[in-house]
């Protein structure tokens, strides 16, 4: 059946609208459907990582049952379990989060730009070395950082620049040289892109020159001019170059034919730790989760209202990764699993897989998969659902082994007589 899916082309959407495949590297192993590769890098971080909230993740029933709902694309996602919201560590809800905080950015700098504003990506970066920890990296670049915003300086230069804000992403790599935390920073002025160059060759300077009289640097160390990236952003083009710097969707999705020169993302050794677990990666891993723990990954200027000034005034206040992992989503209902059943599929570890079934070949076909798995659903009913896009039949599913009495059942969630 492989042969008639097409390969993935990664948009950041959230993980249960993804049905094609993911490939495999460079290896013979065929290509599996991207919802059961998502399913066990999930496993896998569970295993690796510390927190334990992981392992909860999209499996953990919040009502009494799961619903199976269609958008209206025709793509099927589950409603009614519960996500961690660990962008820095979870893949579905790393996925979930940064297409969220793409669709947001993408429409804060298109406002921006409607009222004049000029642009610029900068990465600001810092010496680094095998052997040092992550955690002194990061607090080096994300304390430099806060200097350099407070620095006399640059205060002057903001005025003369006509500097509106910052939007600041973190990225994390792993390569020859070690770990390499680095920015990219979207800085917003009124002055022409010529001007605009100048302010953020002047803030190179002024960035270079803390990091140097840090005191943290080996010696003979420096920061890089070459490593400092000027870019300007006024085109979906530009900001799309941006975006790709810390949207996590195209790493995980593309599997292990994704390589970055710069060294590998976290989603990539975990990718690596999947296929091949090694002591030197499960340390790598583990590490990289103290060290980013109750950091944020993407920040907006705090100063005046910078961020409010170019928002639409029409959207709900900021809302936490957590918030958005489990967001509701619009779609039609189709089934409603109940927690027994939901359960016994999670225990078998088999959701990527049945879903997976259920969006190509449909409900009768999932069914059949259950069934082969040793599971035997038995249909309660009907419900008919009212929402505001109107009414809709959802059919609702239990375990044989496990099935309560239907007048029970019944007297929580009432069925209308079927034919």
């Amino acid at each position: 059946m492989c042969s008639k899916y097409k390969a993935i082309q990664p948009k950041g959407a959230a993980l249960d609208s993804i049905t094609d495949v993911v490939p495999q590297g460079k290896t013979k192993t065929a290509k599996i459907p991207a919802k059961v590769h998502y399913r066990r890098l999930k496993e896998t971080a569970a295993d690796v990582f510390i927190q334990k909230r992981l392992g909860e993740c999209g499996k953990r029933a919040v009502s009494t049952t799961v619903t199976i709902k269609e958008t209206a694309d025709g793509k099927i996602y589950t409603s009614g379990v519960w996500s961690c919201g660990r962008a820095w560590l979870c893949p579905t809800c790393a996925l979930k989060v940064s297409q969220h905080r793409a669709e947001k950015l993408l429409s804060f700098v298109e406002s921006a730009s409607r009222q004049g504003v000029t642009m610029m990506m900068i990465t600001p970066t810092i010496p680094h070395h095998q052997g040092t920890p992550l955690k002194d990296l990061f607090d080096l670049v994300r304390e430099s950082f806060r200097a350099l915003t407070k620095n006399k300086r640059f205060a002057a230069a903001k005025k003369k620049y006509g500097f509106e804000g910052f939007v600041r992403s973190t990225e994390i790599t792993h390569g020859k040289n070690g770990w390499h935390p680095h920015l990219h920073v979207l800085v917003f002025a009124t002055c022409e892109p010529d001007e605009l160059t100048k302010f953020c060759e002047l803030i190179f300077e002024i960035w270079s020159d803390i990091v140097d009289r840090s005191g943290k640097l080996k010696k003979g160390q420096k920061c890089s001019r070459k490593a400092y990236n000027i870019s300007p952003v006024n085109s979906k083009e530009g900001m799309s170059n941006y975006l790709n710097k810390w949207h996590i969707g195209n790493e995980i999705a593309s599997g292990q034919s994704k390589k970055s020169t710069s060294g590998r993302s976290v989603f990539q050794i975990l990718q690596d730790y999947h296929q091949n677990p090694t002591a030197k990666d499960k340390r790598l891993l583990q590490e990289y989760e103290k060290a980013t723990k109750n950091k944020q990954q993407l920040t907006y200027s705090r100063a005046g209202n910078f961020k409010a000034k170019y928002t639409d005034q029409e959207e709900d206040q900021e809302k936490t990764d957590f918030d958005i992992a489990n967001e509701k989503k619009e779609g039609k209902p189709t089934l409603a699993i109940t927690r027994p059943l939901w359960n016994k599929i999670v225990k078998l570890r088999i959701v990527g897989w049945f879903l997976h079934v259920y969006q190509v070949s449909g409900q009768r076909s999932a069914r059949k998969f259950l069934v082969r798995k040793g599971i035997l659903p038995v249909a309660l009913g009907e419900d008919i659902l009212y929402t505001k896009d109107g009414f809709f039949r959802m059919h609702v599913w239990d375990l044989k082994k496990e099935i309560y009495a239907i007048d029970e059942y019944l007297k929580t969630t009432p069925l209308p007589k079927t034919g």
